[in-house]
């Protein structure tokens, strides 16, 4: 265990108390797996997430103009969540909007309202929730100073 950690991160990483956070992690989704309501729950959450995100696709091809059709972005968006699963990029920047765009493309939106409701899109799903995480990160400092302990959280 003394090796895990090298470098400037040896004095901020304690194995000890990494293990009890991947123990409680793996307890929560065993107890997950065991509480159907909250499965359920779960599932339908995740659900509306992948709908809600595909609507914001939908309404940014609607409202370019001579743009985009329909019938094709369900299939560019689940092209771009295949090519987002490659981990070559963080985020699948660069790679999610070029799968996109040529999925869009091949179904018959123009070049320039497929890369516009494309990067609309990445706009809206993958960088404006950055900036807001940044902006609210100041208020997840500890004020004490002190490293917070895992196990008391």
């Amino acid at each position: 265990m003394r090796g895990l950690a090298r470098g400037p991160l040896r004095k901020r990483v304690r194995p000890g108390a990494v293990a009890g956070l991947v123990e409680r992690g793996a307890v929560g989704v065993r107890d997950l797996a065991t509480d159907r309501r909250a499965l359920l729950a779960a599932t339908g959450w995740a659900a509306a997430n992948w709908l809600l995100d595909v609507a914001v696709v939908v309404v940014l091809a609607s409202t370019i103009g001579a743009g985009t059709p329909l019938t094709g972005v369900l299939l560019a968006y689940i092209v771009a969540q295949l090519a987002a699963s490659v981990p070559l990029t963080p985020g699948g920047v660069g790679i999610v909007e070029t799968a996109m765009v040529g999925a869009l493309v091949g179904a018959g939106a123009p070049a320039a309202a497929a890369t516009v409701t494309v990067l609309g899109w990445r706009l809206v799903s993958h960088w404006l929730p950055i900036v807001v995480g940044l902006a609210l990160l100041p208020g997840l400092r500890n004020h004490a100073g002190q490293p917070t302990d895992p196990r008391t959280t």
